[in-house]
């Protein structure tokens, strides 16, 4: 029994790396900012003891030790369009979670298509290279990119134990979106551990343990945002579109083609999740589906979506005259 119980004591804490895509932690402001009920940003500052608390949950671990040994921040720079007070905002970001002890890693975004570029694969050098190094002995990381599922793969074959900080929300934005932040169902099979991290930040709500988790301190609870009456050109919320699937791989996603005459559009996300009755693995190209419109951090997405059947294969819906 004393041996047993030395061995405790001198048992070497869990060390352990943060790792979030700045991209996601952008959007996840949005969600609590406009519909959450606690309607205030979430605080970079508590992201930390959100992700520390998660992973211990999750490894079922709370007596061990942890010591932390890397975090990292991956962001693209502000496109020189949004004016200087974008940059000027990031750099002030930038130095105050640096002073908080993280790393900041940022790449220039594509400035014709106003997306991140090498940000992904920086995020990826940077957890292999610290995988190899052996200073570490988990890597949690707060991303929904199912391109990160090989990444998962690598690390864990090195022996790091992968935790994933998972989300699955969605809200009516004020520009009258429909958003959505969802974890691809391809990086849970290939992770070590999974936590629901929305879920825990509203278990420590529920607990009264809210100083700290947003910005501006406590607030009481305010009723969530309705859908507001903007629409840009066919990119609507409020309505089901029609489109035919011109896309599907083995990766539990696709792309559906929209019924409309907007030359601008382009083929639409969706995921196995999003696909209503279950019926996913039935869909093939050339289905015809209905949807409504939403938006994840990468851009628009569709949700909601429905197979529509053979009998019915205009996409028309019940009861809609057609036009």
């Amino acid at each position: 029994m004393n041996s047993h119980m030395t061995c405790v004591a001198t048992a070497a804490p869990i060390r352990i790396a943060l790792f979030v895509d700045g991209g996601l932690y952008r959007v996840l402001n949005s969600y609590y900012r406009d519909g959450h009920p606690v309607g205030q940003p979430l605080n970079f500052g508590a992201m930390e003891v959100i992700l520390r608390r998660g992973a211990k949950a999750a490894m079922t671990s709370a007596a061990i030790g942890y010591q932390g040994v890397a975090k990292r921040y991956f962001d693209g720079n502000p496109l020189p369009i949004r004016g200087q007070a974008a940059m000027d905002g990031a750099r002030r970001f930038d130095a105050l979670i640096a002073n908080w002890g993280w790393d900041v890693h940022r790449q220039d975004m594509n400035r014709f298509s106003g997306k991140q570029q090498g940000v992904d694969v920086d995020l990826a050098v940077s957890a292999v290279t610290l995988a190899h190094s052996g200073a570490v002995d988990v890597i949690v990381f707060l991303t929904t990119d199912g391109d990160f599922a090989p990444l998962f793969r690598k690390i864990r074959s090195t022996g790091v134990t992968v935790v994933l900080a998972a989300w699955d929300v969605t809200w009516n934005a004020p520009d009258g979106m429909l958003r959505c932040v969802k974890t691809s169902p391809l990086l849970a099979p290939v992770a070590d551990y999974v936590f629901n991290m929305g879920g825990l930040i509203n278990e420590m709500l529920g607990r009264g343990e809210a100083d700290g988790l947003f910005y501006g301190g406590r607030r009481q609870l305010r009723p969530t945002t309705g859908v507001s009456t903007k629409s840009s050109s066919w990119l609507d919320a409020r309505e089901q579109h029609r489109g035919t699937v011109v896309n599907m791989g083995d990766r539990g996603f696709g792309f559906i083609r929209p019924d409309t005459e907007d030359e601008r559009a382009e083929n639409i996300y969706f995921d196995r999740k999003s696909v209503r009755g279950g019926k996913y693995p039935q869909m093939k190209l050339g289905d015809r589906v209905v949807f409504y419109l939403g938006q994840n951090h990468l851009g628009p997405c569709a949700v909601e979506v429905h197979l529509l059947p053979l009998r019915n294969s205009e996409g028309l819906l019940p009861g809609r005259p057609a036009r």
